[in-house]
């Protein structure tokens, strides 16, 4: 008869609280990445972006349909970047690829309508 392993739950506990710090780690540079990638820690300060998110999050709440067209904006930047070869992953997170699209495309950056007051990326951009 074979002895039965003993299981050690706190063992078991430091590996998942490492695991999830892993995870919380990975998340926080695919954010940075994101925000490099899209250049816009040269467009704006770190209050301006906190701002930005802060009124982003305000307009989810207002419109749910902006959250639908903020990811056809992003999925279409991240393809385009894949396309190109100028992705993230490519280690090139340089945001020259979306100003050039926003300045051949203007209709991709959404205008606001005129009922609602300007957000911070409108202002910015517009600076």
């Amino acid at each position: 008869m074979q002895p039965t392993k003993t299981f050690d739950i706190s063992d078991e506990l430091k590996a998942i609280e490492n695991r999830g710090r892993d995870l919380k780690t990975r998340q926080k540079a695919a954010i940075g990445e994101t925000v490099i990638a899209t250049g816009a820690e040269k467009r704006f300060t770190p209050d301006q972006l906190a701002g930005l998110l802060l009124d982003a999050i305000d307009r989810a709440k207002a419109d749910s349909s902006v959250k639908k067209k903020w990811e056809e904006l992003g999925a279409g930047f991240f393809r385009q970047k894949s396309k190109s070869g100028n992705g993230a992953a490519s280690g090139n997170t340089g945001g020259g690829a979306l100003d050039g699209k926003r300045a051949a495309n203007p209709a991709r950056v959404a205008a606001t309508p005129a009922s609602n007051p300007p957000d911070l990326l409108s202002r910015a951009q517009s600076e």
